[in-house]
């Protein structure tokens, strides 16, 4: 692989010497044309990170059941340094998972798409995780986080006409719908979900340009099943019975984007 400069993108550079770290020595370069100088990970995620070496198996532990605190536990290094290593892990899974979308990295005929229901911080505050597979493999496809009605007896009805009055789950399922077309057949396709009238609306109004095959009955969706299973086991946040518990409504998308790079890379279904 052809090295450039980080700042003006030349290929015309020379060796300059060489800078010892932690894990050994590395080779610094100079370029020709703006005389900066620079390394193979200048402008890259560990770029000045001294634990660079423990960025994958925070990504690895954290997909396999473990909660941000306990990997702090268990790598014996601080909160804040795990956090910031899982929200730069998740950014790049992000840009990942549209990558392998664009460039086909996922082409099927047959999606299953359903909805688990969590929550964010309390009960009274419920959220749905909406995900699309590819029913074959069981490959993760797109996955949002959208409000879904209270269903806690313990609040007032004022409070659940003011949550309510925000529900954004037809548009987050219209936009997973949107996104997963790309990963779909031109010709033909077969989309399968539950018997939820409003999904299924939602479903045929994204493929109806596109003629596809729009079923709902619930013996179909057998492998999404499967697929939630191993999301609420592999996701602490998502288990029925746990201490970890979602704060912040926009980490817990990114904790889904990163399991579903992690997922369709190491293939864990």
């Amino acid at each position: 692989m052809q090295i450039k400069c980080p700042k003006c993108q030349s290929e015309r550079i020379r060796k300059r010497g060489s800078m010892t770290t932690k894990r050994g020595k590395t080779q610094r370069y100079e370029c020709k044309t703006c005389h900066k100088t620079f390394t193979k990970r200048t402008g890259t995620l560990n770029y000045r990170h001294r634990k660079q070496h423990l960025r994958d198996k925070i990504t690895g532990l954290y997909c396999e059941g473990m909660s941000l605190r306990a990997i702090s536990r268990y790598l014996k290094i601080n909160f804040k340094t795990v956090v910031r290593y899982f929200l730069e892990n998740a950014d790049e899974a992000w840009l990942n998972n549209q990558r392998r979308l664009s460039q086909g990295g996922i082409k099927t005929t047959y999606v299953q798409f359903d909805e688990l229901e969590t929550f964010e911080h309390t009960k009274k505050k419920p959220l749905g995780v909406q995900v699309s597979i590819r029913a074959k493999t069981g490959e993760i496809i797109e996955t949002r986080v959208c409000k879904i009605p209270v269903k806690a007896l313990a609040v007032s009805q004022s409070y659940i006409r003011d949550w309510n009055s925000n529900i954004d789950r037809s548009h987050k399922l219209f936009e997973m719908l949107w996104n997963t077309k790309r990963a779909l057949n031109k010709t033909h396709a077969t989309i399968a979900c539950d018997k939820a009238r409003s999904a299924v609306k939602v479903a045929e109004d994204v493929f109806f340009e596109n003629n596809f095959q729009v079923y709902a009955s619930k013996e179909r969706n057998k492998r999404i099943d499967l697929t939630f299973l191993k999301m609420r086991q592999d996701i602490s946040r998502l288990r029925r019975r746990t201490l970890a518990i979602t704060k912040r409504r926009d980490n817990l998308q990114k904790h889904l984007d990163l399991y579903t790079d992690y997922h369709n890379t190491k293939r864990i279904a």
